[in-house]
């Protein structure tokens, strides 16, 4: 399957930290992946990580748009804070930073 492919693709990439060829394959598989949610949650949070090592915020952040959507969570709302602050977003860093900092909160 081309997703599967695609995704050694890119994890090679990430392993030689090549972080924007690894962003653009995690982001291809991702595509490829869409009748799998697993596949896509795990795609899509690799696609961010590479994205934001490669300093590509608007990828990251859009690949952790679609993680927070199909299951929240404390890092990937970190994450995309992060990616906010890097696009100079303050409002929307400065939201998704305090949701995270509640949302750990709640866990301690």
């Amino acid at each position: 399957m081309f997703a599967e492919a695609r995704q050694r693709e890119a994890e090679e990439y990430f392993r030689c930290e090549q972080w924007t060829a690894a962003a653009c394959a995690f982001g291809e598989a991702s595509l490829a992946a869409k009748e799998n949610p697993e596949l896509l949650l795990a795609l899509s949070k690799r696609c961010a990580s590479a994205a934001l090592r490669a300093g590509d915020a608007k990828r990251a952040e859009a690949a952790l748009t679609a993680v927070l959507d199909m299951r929240p969570d404390v890092k990937s709302r970190y994450r995309r804070g992060i990616a906010r602050i890097d696009l100079r977003d303050w409002d929307g860093a400065r939201q998704e930073l305090g949701e995270a900092l509640k949302s750990n909160e709640v866990r301690v």
